[in-house]
């Protein structure tokens, strides 16, 4: 078998299943976010928002004592204005938030819109254009978790493992990466270059010194045909792949685990593996 006799890359099979929720993750630094309510829930997310860098105007008409310990404790990033909300002041708001009354949910979020503000309305999901997550702070690295509210302790769960099993000094480790990105991207001229570096720089935290992966590794061999037979190897493998060839008779979930950048190629049977390219992983019967 020859270099030139490899499949093509094909491009019918979806690379991530279908979301019930889009994942993604707001700078809100310096922006304003407006909370309404008193309550815990409302507490908790104003801590949040001021967390992520936001300007935080809170509308309470019966401040709690731990809403002004917050407020004191912010050094001026967040605002308390006594009383029910008023629409004049929520021009220029990234986002609201509130814990209100069912008969003020439909002019506040009608208010939001009208502003250009994403709206969170708490235990009111039909009136949410986002959601909150349970999450893994270990910034820079921030893991979000949802169920889209169909099981929150499941979440939970997820998260308090999530939160046992990653490595004492992940958060460390990404911060030397942040610290050390711009030089590292002007010394390495190719993204092949880079992603094998950053393999290295965070393999070691998770055990994977001796490995060869990247772009210049030789090819993987997952002999596994169902999901759960993967080894950490194999994963690992999956997660820095350029090309995926995809043998006979494979588990489909296997490539939940693939990097989507990777290029996956039809079904086929080789017996030298050394002919496909660095970087490559075989799956299947091969």
């Amino acid at each position: 078998m020859r270099p030139s006799d490899l499949p093509k890359p094909r491009n019918k099979r979806a690379r991530i299943e279908p979301l019930s929720v889009l994942p993604v993750f707001l700078d809100l630094h310096g922006k304003l976010a407006i909370v309404v309510g008193e309550s815990e829930g409302a507490l908790w997310k104003a801590e949040l928002l001021l967390q992520s860098g936001a300007r935080v105007r809170l509308f309470c008409r019966r401040p709690s004592t731990a809403i002004l310990q917050l407020v004191s404790d912010s050094d001026g990033a967040a605002e308390l204005v006594a009383g029910g909300w008023r629409s004049a002041e929520f021009d220029g708001a990234a986002l609201v938030v509130a814990d209100v009354d069912k008969g003020e949910v439909g002019q506040l979020a009608r208010k939001a819109h009208a502003v250009g503000a994403l709206i969170n309305i708490i235990d009111k999901p039909e009136f949410c254009q986002f959601q909150f997550g349970s999450i893994v702070n270990k910034s820079p690295l921030v893991i979000g978790i949802s169920t889209s509210g169909a099981a929150p302790v499941l979440a939970q769960n997820v998260r308090s493992l999530l939160e046992a099993v990653l490595p004492a000094d992940i958060q460390a480790r990404a911060k030397r990466a942040a610290s050390i990105r711009a030089r590292v991207c002007a010394r390495l001229a190719t993204p092949a270059l880079r992603r094998s570096y950053w393999q290295a720089f965070f393999g070691r935290i998770f055990g994977f010194e001796g490995e060869q992966r990247g772009c210049d590794g030789p090819p993987h061999v997952i002999r596994a045909l169902h999901v759960d037979d993967l080894t950490l190897r194999d994963v690992r493998a999956l997660q820095s792949a350029n090309h995926i060839y995809l043998g006979e008779q494979m588990d489909p979930l296997i490539l939940n685990f693939a990097r989507r950048e990777a290029q996956r190629h039809q079904a086929f049977k080789s017996g030298d593996i050394d002919l496909f390219p660095p970087g490559s992983v075989l799956i299947g019967r091969i």
